[in-house]
């Protein structure tokens, strides 16, 4: 589910919205999709987490529940950051955005590998 929701808001819906919309309609819809994108995730990985504690495979668990567990808190991290972000916009502090941005991305596509990952292990 997480695997497919990343491909859906990075491949499609934030390409589209960035088409579609003007600068200020684009930051207003971002504001509200971005961070129950991340809330999702946070609340995936937590219900995966719980299942996983049921799993008889040892290593399986210990594998899967890294996974699930990094993608908690990456997720979590994403979503704190938001305002954050959304301040860096506002003031124009362009340095601040970057960063915080990359931040994002990065574990939004870490987040991704691992979870096609976990298809495998």
């Amino acid at each position: 589910m997480i695997v497919g929701l990343t491909i859906m808001m990075t491949a499609m819906v934030a390409p589209t919205l960035n088409k579609k919309l003007d600068r200020k309609n684009f930051g207003i819809v971002v504001r509200v999709l971005w961070p129950l994108y991340f809330q999702s995730m946070f609340i995936t990985s937590l219900c995966s987490l719980g299942v996983m504690y049921y799993t008889n495979d040892l290593m399986t668990k210990v594998v899967h529940t890294s996974i699930m567990s990094g993608t908690c808190v990456l997720s979590f991290i994403d979503n704190a950051i938001i305002p954050m972000t959304n301040q860096a916009t506002d003031t124009n502090n362009l340095k601040l955005f970057n960063f915080l941005h990359t931040i994002s991305v990065s574990s939004t596509v870490l987040i991704l590998i691992s979870n096609i990952a976990f298809l495998f292990l």
